[in-house]
């Protein structure tokens, strides 16, 4: 059909005949070679050497994946030959007899990277899906791909690559089974009050080869602030079955912070980077922050809860009403039932007070420190919950209620810009009869009727600020992915940073703040700001030899954002919200600990688990070739050559000086 629509201009024009076949079949001869192009023909012959090959013009690539799990003693438990060359060495042997062969060189990641193979193999971070990185080789021209990795992923991502690879694959699994024990993280609170014993536990993982003896033990040390406060024998767990290990610590008399480390240690460990982990904890009553006191069971405090405390970059906590005077904390892990008087004493406290769930009455002196706080949010169980906000009691709408587009304008309004308002869930509504001097942030319409109501109402006076919902089912937007998440990640980001406006002057500790003081070595550190703009935090090495470096962030309230990662280590950080501020608004301390994730999943059998996944794969552009099997060659592709750019350039310059001397536009 486009040939057609080509030459039919030079069927219908008045150009004499011997002009108009020239100029037909030059515009001709231009799609053909145009078409041949496209279909990637490769000319007939090996293609060079591979010495003189450009990678970016190879089509035999090898696919590395230079995880840490190459960091292992790849022999049988106890190692034999002694100080035999590790699985890196072996592998990096393996690549330069590749590039010598002719094929180029990529590390496997999101974006994969070319390497030389003459230079040593750098680790990487652990790339749980080779997918995405077959489909930029196959990008930039490749055609066969040997994916030449350690094979620690999930069955599914493994099966999907194969089956949905744009290029012929080929699977040459490296290493195996080996005798190793980790812990793969501690469940302990992040902050615990002084004089109370602390409970929590421990994840431990391992895996040992076919060959060895399965009823070997561990020993899983507990240390605090280098101290060894427990020791435990355990069985060293299977390989992909990880064993949870209850822990209770003595309780902490004095305040302050806390360093807990979790360590294993087994005979013949073949891998040291998995074996500590470490977790930093306060001790002492918790101060400010956000307080979420929900009084009825229900989805919104587990959604609204970390949405304020990101958007607020305060350490948030969150108590449950079950029965009478009994509380849970939400997110304790185990929960521990709090008493009213804490419960009343953290209120107070709180930057951002939250009252979830209040009905005509609230327990203890809840109503007391309700009234008195300067910054709460209100989400009522209905009309009765008002009046803890200062409103006249209304009545609850019947039906469901959507937002109405566009928003009337608030102080939470720019948050909601260009944010998609469609689409929904619909929310459950009650009024009030006095919205006094309230700001409507959100405006309500009836499914059905032609009437509206205000969704959120803010109210601003002497006495603090107030944000009043006056509808239910948010959390149904938290609930879901897509524009209703980001939805509700923007109006309640919005509300946090109303409530606190002003409240942080001439504060500047706390402002931003690591999401998680300990990160691991290979995990970029993530970060929380209660203001917008660009943040310049140093990073200063403790005790060891490191330089200083300093990264700028764009932080945005209610958004987490993320540094590359650090070398292991403690380091001291200093953040300034403006570059070049000689003080820093808020500091503090970042451990990057050297632990690695390597060998968290163990290796799967590409001969049994891919076999089956090729059969489904046979189909145009998609292929496997077995591990052991060699791809055939072929030669170099025409699209790599310049004399058909060249020629179809000559075609087309004749083809436009030909109709110019013919009289054709």
């Amino acid at each position: 059909m486009a040939i057609v629509l080509a030459v039919l201009p030079y069927l219908r024009s008045d150009a004499p005949p011997r002009t108009r076949a020239l100029l037909l079949a030059l515009r001709a001869s231009s799609l053909l070679l145009l078409i041949i192009l496209l279909a990637d023909l490769h000319l007939p012959g090996p293609w060079g050497d591979g010495r003189d090959t450009p990678a970016s013009a190879a089509t035999e690539w090898i696919l590395v994946d230079g995880s840490r799990a190459l960091d292992v003693t790849p022999f049988p438990d106890p190692p034999s030959p002694p100080g035999g060359p590790g699985l890196r060495s072996q592998v990096e042997e393996r690549l330069r007899a590749a590039s010598r062969a002719g094929a180029a060189v990529a590390l496997l990641g999101p974006e994969p990277e070319g390497v030389d193979p003459t230079e040593p193999l750098p680790p990487r971070p652990v790339t749980p899906d080779p997918l995405p990185a077959l489909e930029r080789l196959a990008e930039v021209g490749a055609r066969e791909v040997t994916l030449l990795s350690p094979l620690r992923y999930t069955a599914a991502a493994l099966e999907r690559a194969v089956r949905e690879s744009p290029v012929r694959l080929r699977i040459e699994p490296v290493g195996g089974l080996v005798r190793n024990a980790g812990v793969r993280e501690i469940h302990l609170p992040q902050r615990v009050p002084a004089g109370e014993t602390v409970e929590g536990r421990v994840t431990v993982f391992g895996e040992w080869p076919e060959a060895a003896v399965a009823a070997d033990t561990l020993t899983l040390e507990i240390a605090v602030d280098g101290e060894v406060a427990l020791s435990m024998d355990l069985p060293l767990p299977e390989a992909g079955l990880p064993v949870e290990v209850p822990l209770e610590l003595p309780p902490f008399p004095d305040p302050g912070d806390v360093r807990v480390t979790a360590r294993v240690h087994l005979a013949g460990d073949a891998f040291s980077q998995d074996d500590q982990r470490i977790h930093r904890m306060a001790v002492g009553p918790a101060e400010g922050g956000v307080v979420l006191v929900s009084l009825e069971p229900d989805w919104e405090p587990r959604v609204l809860l970390p949405v304020l405390t990101a958007a607020s970059g305060l350490e948030g906590v969150g108590f449950l009403r079950v029965a009478g005077d009994r509380w849970l904390p939400l997110g304790d892990d185990p929960p521990r039932p709090r008493t009213v008087e804490e419960v009343e004493r953290r209120a107070e406290g709180a930057e951002i007070l939250v009252i979830h769930g209040a009905g005509p009455s609230l327990p203890g002196r809840l109503q007391e420190i309700v009234t008195a706080h300067p910054r709460t949010l209100h989400l009522p169980a209905g009309p009765g919950g008002l009046a803890h906000a200062g409103l006249l009691p209304g009545e609850t709408l019947a039906g469901e209620w959507m937002v109405l587009s566009p928003l009337p304008p608030s102080p939470v309004s720019a948050f909601l810009s260009g944010v998609a308002l469609s689409g929904l869930p619909p929310l459950e509504a009650f009024r009030t009869r006095d919205p006094g001097e309230g700001i409507p942030a959100l405006s309500l319409s009836a499914v059905g009727r032609e009437e509206a109501a205000p969704g959120l109402l803010l109210l601003d006076d002497p006495e603090g600020r107030r944000a009043v919902a006056l509808a239910r089912g948010f959390w149904r937007w938290g609930h879901r992915v897509g524009p209703a998440r980001e939805v509700y990640r923007s109006l309640w980001s919005g509300v946090a940073e109303w409530l606190t406006r002003g409240a942080s002057e001439g504060m500047g500790e706390g402002l931003i703040r690591p999401v998680d003081p300990v990160v691991a070595m290979d995990a970029p550190s993530r970060w929380l700001s209660r203001v917008s703009g660009a943040a310049e935090i140093t990073f200063m090495p403790e005790g060891f030899e490191a330089e200083s470096e300093t990264r700028v962030l764009q932080m945005e309230v209610g958004r987490v954002a993320e540094t590359r990662p650090l070398p292991p280590g403690v380091w001291r950080w200093e953040a300034r919200i403006s570059p070049g501020d000689s003080e820093p608004m808020s500091s503090g301390l970042l451990e990057v600990e050297a632990w690695s994730d390597a060998l968290l999943l163990p290796p799967l059998d590409a001969g049994a688990l891919v076999g089956p996944a090729a059969e489904e794969a046979r189909e145009p552009g998609v292929g496997f070739v077995g591990a052991g099997e060699r791809p055939v060659s072929t030669g170099r592709p025409l699209r790599t050559h310049p004399l058909p750019y060249l020629l179809l350039i000559a075609l087309l310059c004749l083809e436009w000086v030909g109709r110019r001397r013919a009289g054709l536009r």
